[in-house]
């Protein structure tokens, strides 16, 4: 069961992964992005896309224009696969792009992949799972005992 829930949780994953790779710190200006800055955004919205999750192109932005030039660069300079090394500020930033996901896109996603692997669950249920969770409970190999238990809530065991 933890398997399926990890991959009913892959795509959200992604998003969570790649923020802490595509995300850095303050330069405080909320103006045009640099070209570094645009890069980022552009892999970004690359990897969610493949993915098959929807975000805000804008809310994306406003969260690039917050990159050090430092960070912006080394997503920039990054290959397929590569994490960058970013500033702590740069993975702080991480949650701010977990807003900028179409919520309903994710949770169709995260729905259809478990109705593919045999888990039924209750759309609505996991919508309000993914309305309390954060991009932190969805970093790493697995999703964090909090995700797993509000999105175990809403499996229907058929019982």
């Amino acid at each position: 069961m933890t398997r399926r829930l990890h991959a009913a949780g892959a795509a959200l994953a992604c998003l969570s992964l790649f923020a802490f790779t595509a995300c850095g710190g303050d330069d405080g200006g909320s103006g045009s992005l640099s070209a570094d800055q645009r890069t980022a955004v552009d892999k970004l919205m690359t990897e969610v896309g493949d993915s098959g999750m929807k975000v805000e192109r804008s809310c994306v932005e406003k969260v690039a224009a917050k990159l050090s030039p430092a960070d912006a660069k080394a997503i920039a300079e990054a290959g397929p696969g590569e994490d960058p090394t970013l500033s702590d500020e740069g993975e702080a930033l991480s949650s701010e792009l977990f807003s900028c996901v179409d919520t309903d896109a994710l949770v169709d996603l995260m729905v259809g992949e478990m109705d593919r692997s045999g888990v039924k669950v209750d759309r609505d249920c996991v919508k309000k799972a993914i309305g309390k969770l954060s991009a932190e409970d969805f970093a790493g190999d697995e999703p964090s005992e909090e995700a797993f238990g509000l999105i175990f809530e809403c499996v229907d065991l058929g019982g």
